[in-house]
């Protein structure tokens, strides 16, 4: 199983691009996938250009999005407590 894992994670860091690299370090975090998550970083680092482009991709805006949705529903739990 660990074999097949990083095989996908091999086939996975080729095809990393700026729309998919947000969710796909996401996804690569939730299960532990280092060298995904490795590839990810890089990509997004890789030049001032491709982090701006990033940051402006629907794919960042999502993550962005949802974060800040997990965010208000974790305060409004705590300040029902």
């Amino acid at each position: 199983m660990n074999r097949l894992k990083l095989m996908c994670e091999d086939r996975l860091c080729k095809s990393i691009d700026v729309e998919t690299v947000t969710t796909t370090y996401v996804l690569a975090n939730q299960h532990d996938c280092e060298h995904l998550k490795n590839a990810c970083l890089e990509f997004i680092s890789s030049s001032t250009e491709v982090t701006d482009a990033v940051v402006e991709s629907q794919g960042f805006k999502h993550v962005l999005a949802s974060w800040s949705l997990l965010e208000k529903r974790r305060g409004n739990k705590v300040a029902q407590k």
